[in-house]
This record gives structure tokens, C-alpha cells and sequence, in this order.
């Protein structure tokens, strides 16, 4: 077979990509067409064969409409669409969005909710408060959440809240940015009332009521197309000097990929992953722990990190990135660079320690023990014995430290003693935490530490402590080149 494709076929892939855009008509329609045909059932009874010659028939279809219909490629490539604050939506005739923003005064404090997506995934609503002092909340605190209550009736639970401010100042008024989450709203559904019974879980702000109305999307310009990229280049091989010895070595096959673009009015949108091919890590092994954008000049880029898909089917060897860009006159092409990773290595190591019959809290031991992990040595510097959460809880805190390529590192009793004579008030269960001190995004660069506390847990005698979960820098650089499809 040859390698290289026919001028014809190369003119015809040309024409494709450079068609205009669907008809907003059309692409409902098609989108409307596609979700029937998937819920038709049948209950004919077809041979092997004649399903294979089905099967072959419907491929030849598919490729006949990609190479002859431009309308059915731009199409489907504009189902997927991105609102500013609220992140990737599903297009179509069921996406509605906040016709316009709310405000409501009450109680000296100023609600606004400013924008509002329901689509086949979830309903989004961005609010903003203004007046409210940080230091009211917990002083009269209750725990019930918002809902919407939809003009049917039907009522949706609050599934997700998060709320940021302004203000670096606690005492001071600022205005908070609040983003509420809830279940899809059925498709003909476009008024509803937001409930909070305590804005900002609050209990001197009680009883809020604020009347929404949302439109269909299309037509609105509140949603900007999302632009699929072409397929990158298979996974490079690791950079030469990436590994921290001569053996170990970065995961194999890690590389950037892009998947979509879209245009903002004051900058653009990247989706993308970092992806690998190596089986030894999955996707919690891996940290990307220092990355930049460049343009040709080698400048940096001013970015921000936003929400990712969340309808995006991912591998057990891919993390999902979103960067939002702020500007478009720079010095083109872009560049998204990796410059370090850190990795979970699954070595382990142990040791033993005595603190002694009746250690006390607070009590620091200078222990000065290296312990051998996989290809690095960990020196345990000290080890203190600190109380927790609970007056049932009781552990230790490690300092550690080790060569440059090392993170950090978990520790933990081998055989822990729980004893329970009054109760421990849900029993040996306790909790852990890393702590990397001055270390650095691509090289540790002094002592790394990490503690925990159990319920019951008995500090004295003879302890074997194991060393896990070490994490480990591999440098750079990996990336990919970018530049708008349209100028």
C-alpha cells in the first residue's frame, strides 16, 4: 500500500477543515436525530452475518457523510461549547442560560447572580455577595443548604458549593464569588426560585428567595464554540537527563496533548492532558509540579487554571488541564513546557525507634537515621510526639530529609497498639499529612516532614515505622507548540 495519500484526497481533507459553519437549524436538528436513534430498540432477530454486512454498511455510511458533508463535521464538532466562570457545556436545544443577571438587597448585603448554565450534565449558578464580613460567619452558623425550586414544583438539592473573596483581610467587608451546583433541570423547565435558608451558611442572613428566568442559549452569545485541534503527535520518549540516577527513570512515553481551543473575548481557552504510557503509574501517582506558558520570545504568558470537562472520558494514565489566557498580542507560537514532574515510587523502606515507656506529648527525639528507599537514601532527622484533633488522638510528626531529586515521603506504624479503655470515640481511625517545608516545584531543597494522630493510639514501646509513598522530581522539559486556528 502506498504511503502517501493522492492529491485528490489531500484536497478534499482541505475543504473539510476549511468549510464554514453549521447552520445553528441544522446542527439542532442533527443532534435532536442522534439521541432518538440511539433510544430505538428493535426486537428482530438478524444473523451473524447479515449483522456484519450492517455493521460494514453503517462505517461506509459514517465515512460518506465526513468526506462529503462539511455541515455534518462542523456539526459535530460544535456540541461542546464554554461559558467564562462556568466552565465546558453540552450544546443543543436543551442548554439554557440566564437571560440576565438578578440582584437582590436584603439585610445590608447585596446578592447578584450573574450568571446561570443548565445543561444535560448539571445546572451552574455564579453569585456574588457583596457586604458581607468574614468574621459574622461561624458566630451564629447554620448547616442547611440552597436548592431550586422549579415552577412544576420539582425541587433540586444543592449537590456542590464553593465561595471565594477579594479581601486577604478577615474583619473587612469584601465581596465573596459563589458558585452553586445542582442536578439537571428538565429541558422545558426556564423559571425557578433560588432558596438559601442562610446565605453563606450564615444565621443572621436567613430566608433568601431569588426569582430566575432562563432562555435557550442559542442566539445569546454567552457560549463560545470550542474548536477541536488536531490529532498531536504519539507520546515523546522522556527527555536525556530526566532520571534521577543512571536506572530510574521518568514515566515512559509522558508528553503534553492538546485537545481544544476556544476564543475568549480577552484571550483563549486550552483543554488538554498530560499523558503517559508507562504501566507503572496511573493517574494518582503522577504531580505536575512546575509548568509555564511561553510565547516565541521566550515571555511569560499570563494564564489561570479553570474547571475542566467533566464529561471528558479520561485513561488511568492522563491528567485533565484547562488553562484560561489572558491576551492575544503575543509573539506566536505559544508554549505549554513542563519543567518538572514528581512521581510516587512504590519502594519502601523501615525502621525502628523507642521512645522510651512513658514518652509526652510534645517531646521531640534528634533520632539522625537514614533509611534506605528504592535507589534514594531518606535521613530521618527528628520525631516528635503531638497530640490531635481529639483528646483521644496521639502520634507523630517526622522531619525528614534526602537528596535533591526527593519530594517527599509518608510514614507510618507498622503494627499500631489502639487501647480503648474509655472509649475512642469512633474508634483507631486517625489521619496524615505531608508537609514540604522549603522544597521547591523541581528539586527539594531542605527538610520535607509528615504527621498523623490516631484514636487510642499507644506511643510507647518499640515502634517499627515504614517509609511509603515517596515522591520523587524528574526534570524536563517536555511541551507542545500552539497558535489560534484563526487569526
Amino acid at each position: 500500500m502506498s504511503e502517501h495519500m493522492p492529491p485528490e484526497f489531500e484536497e478534499r481533507i482541505h475543504d473539510l477543515l476549511a468549510a464554514p459553519d453549521a447552520d445553528p437549524v441544522f446542527v439542532d436538528g442533527l443532534r435532536s436525530k442522534i439521541l432518538e436513534r440511539t433510544k430505538m430498540k428493535t426486537h428482530h432477530r438478524f444473523s451473524p452475518r447479515l449483522a456484519w454486512a450492517i455493521a460494514i454498511a453503517l462505517v461506509l455510511l459514517i465515512i460518506g457523510l465526513l468526506a462529503f458533508s462539511p455541515r455534518v463535521v462542523e456539526a459535530m464538532k460544535r456540541l461542546l461549547g464554554y461559558v467564562p466562570g462556568v466552565g465546558y457545556v453540552e450544546q443543543g436545544i436543551t442548554l439554557r442560560v440566564l437571560s440576565a443577571p438578578v440582584i437582590v438587597e436584603k439585610d445590608g448585603l447585596t446578592v447578584t447572580i450573574e450568571k446561570g448554565v443548565a445543561d444535560t450534565q448539571h445546572t451552574v449558578l455564579l453569585a456574588r455577595v457583596e457586604g458581607y464580613t468574614a468574621n459574622n460567619y461561624g458566630a451564629q452558623t447554620c448547616v442547611t443548604h440552597s436548592q431550586l425550586r422549579l415552577a412544576d414544583g420539582t425541587i433540586l438539592h444543592e449537590g456542590r458549593m464553593e465561595a471565594g473573596t477579594e479581601s486577604k483581610s478577615a474583619d473587612a467587608a469584601s465581596n465573596y464569588f459563589v458558585r452553586y451546583e445542582y442536578p439537571v433541570m428538565p429541558p422545558k423547565q426556564v423559571d425557578a426560585t433560588l432558596e438559601i435558608p442562610c446565605l453563606m451558611f450564615d444565621a443572621n442572613f436567613k430566608d433568601w428567595q431569588i426569582p430566575l428566568h432562563f432562555q435557550v442559549a442559542e442566539g445569546t452569545n454567552q457560549v463560545i464554540p470550542v474548536i477541536d485541534l488536531p490529532t498531536a503527535l504519539p507520546p515523546q520518549p522522556s527527555p536525556t537527563g530526566a532520571s534521577t540516577t543512571s536506572t530510574e527513570t521518568a514515566p515512559e512515553g509522558f508528553s503534553v496533548v492538546l485537545k481544544s481551543e476556544a476564543e475568549l473575548g480577552d484571550g483563549y481557552v486550552l483543554s488538554g492532558s498530560y499523558q503517559w504510557s508507562d504501566p507503572r503509574y496511573d493517574q494518582t501517582a503522577v504531580t505536575v509540579s512546575s509548568m509555564d506558558i511561553l510565547d516565541a520570545n521566550g515571555q511569560a504568558v499570563p494564564f489561570q487554571e479553570v474547571n475542566t470537562d467533566p464529561s471528558a472520558e479520561l485513561g488511568p494514565r492522563q491528567i485533565p488541564f484547562v488553562y484560561q489566557i489572558t491576551g492575544k498580542k503575543f509573539a506566536w507560537p505559544l508554549k505549554i513546557i513542563v519543567n518538572a514532574i514528581s512521581v510516587v515510587e512504590p519502594g519502601q523502606g523501615t525502621f525502628q525507634f523507642d521512645p522510651g515507656p512513658d514518652p509526652q506529648i510534645d517531646q521531640t527525639w534528634n533520632v539522625n537515621i537514614d533509611v534506605p528507599v528504592g535507589q534514594h537514601i531518606i535521613y530521618v532527622e527528628t520525631i516528635k510526639l503531638t497530640a490531635g484533633r481529639e483528646p483521644t488522638m496521639v502520634g507523630y510528626d517526622f522531619t525528614m530529609t534526602s537528596d535533591p531529586f526527593v519530594a517527599g515521603a509518608a510514614v507510618d506504624d507498622k503494627d499500631p497498639i489502639i487501647v480503648c479503655k474509655d472509649g475512642c470515640g469512633g474508634g483507631g481511625g486517625g489521619g496524615g499529612g505531608f508537609g514540604v517545608g522549603p522544597s521547591g516545584f523541581v528539586g527539594a531543597t531542605g527538610p520535607f516532614s509528615y504527621g498523623w494522630s490516631m484514636n487510642g493510639y499507644s506511643p510507647a514501646g518499640v515502634k517499627t515505622f515504614v517509609i511509603s509513598g515517596m515522591s520523587v522530581f524528574f526534570k524536563g522539559p517536555w511541551q507542545v507548540s500552539w497558535q489560534p486556528s484563526s487569526p
